[in-house]
């Protein structure tokens, strides 16, 4: 079963927060597009370990960090519940700045930043630490 592992919301007087639970609109008032972003554990400590850092290393947090992940969650369109949250996949490329050290030595987009899923809730609702994720339409 995959499940939350950690929530993270970002308050412009504090910065990144850890929360246990959360309604859906707290997360998205913290982003400039609405959006909640999603992050396996895995991709987390392989974004905190690899070598060479980029900007992305130092700023990105996911929202929402999950146990586990599978390539169902990823394709836009899914839909899926976190407890009573619901949200759904959107279709967002992955970019880098183009003056960011690690880019500029490899010219590769970062194998984590890849796996990051963009979500929007249809649901609006508390999502909490240890809830689990629920597929709902599978788009693949």
């Amino acid at each position: 079963m995959i499940c939350v592992v950690s929530i993270w919301i970002k308050d412009p007087m504090v910065g990144w927060c850890e929360k246990s639970s959360v309604r859906t609109e707290e997360i998205c008032a913290g982003s400039k597009e609405s959006d909640i972003t999603l992050q396996s554990l895995q991709d987390r400590e392989k974004q905190k370990n690899d070598l060479l850092q980029g900007f992305c290393h130092q700023r990105f947090k996911p929202n929402i960090i999950l146990s586990n992940i599978n390539d169902a969650y990823r394709r836009p369109g899914t839909k899926f519940l976190i407890g009573n949250a619901g949200l759904f996949v959107l279709e967002k490329k992955a970019q880098c700045h183009p003056d960011c050290p690690k880019y500029k030595n490899t010219h590769e987009i970062c194998d984590w930043k890849k796996q990051i899923i963009y979500a929007k809730p249809f649901n609006q609702n508390h999502i909490k630490v240890k809830d689990p994720i629920n597929l709902l339409i599978d788009r693949s």
